[in-house]
């Protein structure tokens, strides 16, 4: 007979090694970058660090847990990390010593702003990475055609600020999106009027691998890094801790528009027939997208054209109404501010406190995580073929039926001042499009049903951009899964900005899937050459 003691040890001895075996193979070593950074003088109170064997929630609840609820302001919560360390810095010396302690730790370094890396890249694209959340650079100085903004601001509240002082920037249209993705390229309802986001992106501060700073960007190196920072500045360039952008002075009344059409597949042909054919000629001063809801929900399915004019709702109402061919229609006029952030509903007002608007952005903020998966594709001024939108509106609806609801938004650009710069001015290589295609789908909450609809939904995304769209993809809606995502992101620039990084960070201390590499590596490169729209 097995002895009483004999059991009692037994399970002392085993269950110990069943707990923590497998994690005796992860774990990494925390004790040396808890040394650096606290040596470095970085608050303790300012940096939550992986414990191991922890497991936080899927689902971002708030728990009980520091460093899981600092993970939870991650927006896609169908990926979860585990940095090692999570630092939030004060200030431009407790980046560089974070930035150091990482390169000495040979532990990869990237930043946190909003969160909304949409492959949760802003916590590493794989475990124990260190993270720089810049949540506390939130300054905003505006004066004389330009505004000098800390990353650390979301969208809603510099558009705020800005409307304040009767000047505005093109940015994207969710106010709870930081700042970064200026640095990617930024889109929006401005677009058209005047340029993309890092179009407008004149200076920047930046602390680079070696805990260096450059003060501003502009006169440095020939302006190569500024170069590099509009449009692929998210890309391990350095931690950018202030962006200095062009301002415009904009009218003070705008109106904001949605068109309402039934969900039917020859709807959706004729919108786009008639943003094919009219849409490089409508004036700058007026945006237009077609959204698109695919819902496993049939009674939330939604086909409409939304946007945004410069000017007053009698100038442009019938206008539209012609060129859309609908009657059911909804305007608004107000200051530009109500018209994006409240997007077009009054939501939120110019009238608002500065502690409403932050309320608000938090909330749209909290409404933003859910498990997604997102593809882009740039469509020639062809526009899209009426296969093409047989293919697009088929394919979508039998996934949701499927259970892989999607949002679509089709952004105009053509005819607009985003399309007046060369290819190569900047790292922004997108050029001469008629409109990108946004799509944004939602998954649902079981993993392996996940995993089949991002099946289905790259199957669909690579015989789609193959046969019906141009070769290039937007970086800001950042997708893992790309194939030869250097050449469809970046273009003919991406060895010029492999030379770049390899200048500021030959370490590649900056670094994940899709970083900027030190190397050019094995990209496809004559299939780029042969699929690239350049210019003549």
């Amino acid at each position: 007979m097995i002895s009483y003691m004999f059991i009692v040890l037994f399970f002392i001895a085993t269950i110990p090694y069943q707990i923590y075996s497998y994690q005796d193979n992860k774990c990494p070593n925390v004790d040396e970058i808890r040394k650096c950074l606290t040596d470095s003088g970085i608050s303790t109170k300012r940096v939550k660090y992986y414990s191991c064997g922890i497991i936080c929630p899927d689902k971002r609840e708030v728990t009980t847990n520091d460093y899981c609820n600092d993970i939870a302001e991650e927006k896609n919560i169908r990926i979860l990390r585990y940095p090692i360390a999570i630092v939030h810095p004060l200030n431009l010396s407790e980046v560089s010593e974070a930035i150091k302690c990482g390169a000495k730790n040979k532990i990869p370094v990237v930043a946190r702003a909003g969160g909304h890396s949409y492959e949760s890249y802003s916590i590493g694209d794989e475990d124990f990475a260190l993270v720089v959340d810049l949540g506390s650079f939130t300054n905003i100085v505006i004066n004389q055609g330009e505004a000098v903004v800390g990353p650390g601001i979301r969208l809603g509240k510099l558009y705020y600020e800005l409307n304040k002082a009767r000047v505005a920037f093109p940015s994207g249209n969710c106010p709870s999106v930081g700042v970064g993705a200026i640095l990617g390229g930024g889109e929006g309802r401005l677009t058209r009027a005047y340029g993309m986001s890092s179009d407008n992106l004149i200076d920047a501060q930046i602390v680079l691998a070696d805990g260096s700073i450059i003060d501003s960007v502009k006169n440095h190196d020939n302006g190569d890094l500024l170069w590099a920072l509009q449009g692929a500045g998210s890309a391990g360039y350095g931690i950018v801790t202030s962006l200095t952008l062009r301002t415009h002075p904009i009218i003070e009344s705008v109106t904001a528009y949605e068109l309402k059409y039934e969900f039917r597949l020859d709807t959706l042909k004729s919108l786009y027939s008639n943003i094919n054919q009219f849409g490089q000629y409508l004036p700058k001063t007026l945006a237009v997208e077609i959204h698109q809801i695919f819902n496993p929900d049939t009674s939330k399915d939604k086909i409409s054209v939304k946007g945004l004019y410069l000017g007053k709702m009698s100038d442009i109402k019938g206008y539209l109404e012609i060129i859309f061919n609908t009657t059911k229609s909804d305007y608004s006029e107000s200051d530009w501010f109500t018209a994006i952030v409240g997007n077009g509903k009054k939501a939120i007002t110019s009238e608002a406190s500065e502690d409403e608007v932050n309320k608000f952005v938090d909330a749209q903020d909290d409404k933003s995580r859910n498990s997604i998966k997102v593809k882009s594709f740039y469509v020639g001024t062809e526009g899209l073929s009426e296969d093409g939108v047989g293919k697009l509106f088929n394919s979508l609806n039998q996934m949701k039926n499927n259970g892989c609801g999607s949002y679509v938004i089709t952004t105009l650009y053509g005819g607009g001042k985003s399309n007046n710069n060369d290819r190569n001015k900047t790292a922004y290589v997108h050029r001469d499009f008629l409109y990108d295609i946004f799509i944004n789908m939602r998954l649902p909450e079981d993993k392996k049903d996940q995993k089949n609809c991002v099946d289905q939904l790259n199957d669909f995304a690579e015989k789609f951009q193959n046969k019906y769209t141009s070769y290039e993809s937007f970086q800001n809606y950042i997708d893992e899964d790309l194939k030869n995502w250097q050449c469809r992101y970046y273009g003919e620039n991406f060895e010029r900005l492999v030379d770049i990084k390899k200048r500021y960070d030959c370490s590649n201390v900056f670094r994940w899937k899709q970083s900027i590499p030190t190397t050019v590596g094995s990209y496809d490169k004559e299939q780029c050459k042969k699929n690239l729209k350049l210019t003549k």
